[in-house]
């Protein structure tokens, strides 16, 4: 059966275009305009540059429809100042290095985690990424040359290639020169799939965060000893709890201390037909108590509490015998009554104001989860859960204790959740050491640079890109992974001097080591020479640099400045024209 409803394209257009960029692609239209720009009105000679920055997208996935959009305006605005008269010089990159291709190849090795890894060796690991890493480049090629954009393509710079590494070891050395370079730990978010930390503005990119459902729980924690409070009624001390909410239940293992605020009122509650009392924020009772009957019988402020101690909720001999305080009340400024009890469970190594509190009391930091988010020999009682399925064995087996159970109540809460913005696993917060950019140091100037860009739409200015940088932390710029640029540091195994090395001579000049071709991870990392402070040796620390350092370097290393272009460079920056997707104010643009 025919169907005459079918209509043929007799489009003239497409045929159109392919005949324009044949002509562009023989006569090389594109290399004549940046070689020998137009000037207006035909009168020859070019005006000079004008700089445009282009970042690298991962090669890792086909292009799709954000990409195609970027690339328009990628390509107008440098053809219109083109057109003015100017040398426009564009030039392709690509971010190659990270989890993205490493989460690729541990698919198609069908490998997970670190040991995997390692067992199949970094060194095939590494080659393996390299090799896959630009798989899909010849379909970037085909959009951007469909659509009509103007790029070098063939010459791209590239984040692995060695000189575009040695111009990112250069930065580093200068930033650490400067002291805007440290280790230290802090608690940052924390992916158990990839076995890394993820910076605070990858989890601000898109799709991050998601609404997810789970069981919260507010747990009774026993007071004991001789309390300070006013007077109960006879033999009512015996039975006194506090109540504290946690939407993480596998963090109550964890355990080590409750926070107050200090001039918050808490009322002490007895439920009518039981002989329990329970303390928890005045302004929280009518949430959680709910339709149960309750009798006030004291009313006192948080200073009240503060000293006393209470029972564990689990037997933790490495708290408890750690020689710390542990398991007292501690007043915080953090603690409030917008939601839970007033009343704030603290895990020293699992919450960012949980670990500055540990710090400011000096209780003990000791994990309880290893790299890939499994109970340890810390807490036996779940060595070997990972912490989400933790959730649901923690509730029930503080329901099940006897004589009395350990929780008040439990709920569904929906509530926003950080995932992993490579493999979608959700975080954890980590007080792990890693190594950090003094971003503190920088927000000034940083601030004060940004006053001299013109932004479109102009409420970026002062609005999102502003906002980010007052609030920026220090930037981890440190991964526990093994595809990406060395971190150029070398310790010593005895006295821990530090030195680090900042060019490929100046690396072949320590280690002895002769034509470096390649620096990444299993290249240098055994390179090693004599401390020059003791007998020790200087071994390479294990850590990459975030993809994200790299990236923002493009202006310099895609020149492997200060190697080669010094003067090209130092006569071209900074740019004057930079166009990308929003999100990346919070990330490449930073």
């Amino acid at each position: 059966m025919e169907n005459n409803n079918v209509k043929t394209n007799t489009s003239p257009f497409p045929k159109m275009e392919e005949e324009v960029l044949s002509f562009w692609d023989k006569s090389r239209i594109f290399e004549k305009s940046v070689n020998n720009p137009p000037h207006p009105l035909y009168q020859g000679g070019s005006k000079g540059d004008y700089v445009f920055y282009d970042g690298p997208p991962f090669a890792t996935g086909e292009p799709h429809y954000g990409h195609l959009l970027s690339s328009i305006s990628k390509d107008i605005i440098p053809r219109f100042w083109t057109m003015q008269g100017y040398r426009v010089e564009r030039r392709w990159g690509w971010d190659c290095h990270g989890l993205p291709i490493e989460n690729i190849i541990e698919q198609d090795l069908k490998i997970s985690g670190k040991k995997e890894i390692e067992k199949i060796g970094i060194a095939q690991f590494c080659e393996t990424c390299r090799s896959r890493v630009l798989k899909y480049a010849d379909s970037w090629e085909v959009m951007i040359r469909r659509i009509g954009r103007w790029v070098e393509f063939k010459n791209s710079y590239k984040t692995m290639d060695l000189g575009y590494m040695e111009s990112v070891w250069w930065a580093f050395k200068n930033l650490w020169g400067k002291g805007l370079i440290y280790q230290g730990r802090k608690v940052q978010l924390y992916c158990p799939r990839c076995e890394t930390p993820i910076s605070n503005f990858e989890v601000a990119m898109d799709n991050s965060y998601k609404e997810i459902t789970e069981q919260s729980v507010s747990a009774k924690f026993k007071l004991v000893g001789k309390s300070p409070l006013p007077p109960l009624d006879k033999g009512g001390e015996a039975n006194v709890y506090v109540l504290a909410w946690t939407t993480t239940p596998w963090t109550l293992p964890g355990n080590v201390a409750l926070a107050v605020g200090k001039s918050i009122k808490y009322q002490v509650l007895s439920i009518k037909g039981g002989e329990e009392k329970y303390i928890l924020a005045k302004d929280r009772v009518e949430e959680i108590l709910k339709n149960k009957k309750y009798e006030i019988v004291k009313e006192i402020k948080g200073k009240d509490l503060v000293g006393l101690e209470y029972e564990p909720l689990f037997d933790v001999p490495a708290f408890k015998n750690s020689g710390k305080p542990v398991y007292r009340i501690f007043a915080a400024d953090f603690v409030t009554t917008k939601d839970g009890t007033g009343v704030v469970h603290t895990a020293v190594v699992y919450g960012e104001d949980d670990y500055n509190l540990g710090l400011k009391y000096d209780l003990p930091v000791i994990p309880m989860l290893d790299e890939k988010g499994i109970f340890n020999e810390t807490v036996t009682k779940f060595k070997g859960i990972y912490f989400k399925k933790a959730d649901k064995l923690v509730i029930e087996d503080l329901k099940n204790r006897k004589p009395s159970s350990l929780v008040f109540a439990t709920e569904q809460t929906t509530h926003s959740y950080p995932h992993c913005w490579r493999c979608e696993t959700q975080l954890f917060y980590n007080a792990i050491p890693a190594w950090f950019m003094a971003v503190s140091k920088l927000k000034k100037r940083m601030l004060e640079l940004n006053e001299r860009i013109n932004w479109f739409p102009e409420y970026l200015k002062r609005g999102r890109f502003a906002l980010g940088i007052e609030q920026a932390p220090d930037w981890n710029i440190s991964r526990n992974r093994y595809f990406g640029t060395p971190i150029p540091v070398w310790r010593c195994d005895k006295c821990e001097q530090l030195e680090v090395i900042g060019s490929v001579k100046e690396l072949e000049k320590k280690s002895g080591a002769k034509n470096i071709t390649d620096i990444h991870i299993h290249k240098v990392s055994q390179l090693n020479w004599s401390c020059s402070k003791c007998d020790g040796t200087m071994k390479r620390i294990s850590e990459v640099l975030d993809c994200w350092v790299e990236s923002g370097s493009m202006p310099f290393a895609q020149m492997h400045y200060p190697f080669e272009n010094k003067e090209k460079f130092e006569n071209n920056f900074p740019a004057q024209f930079i166009s990308e997707y929003i999100s990346q104010t919070r990330a490449w643009f930073y």
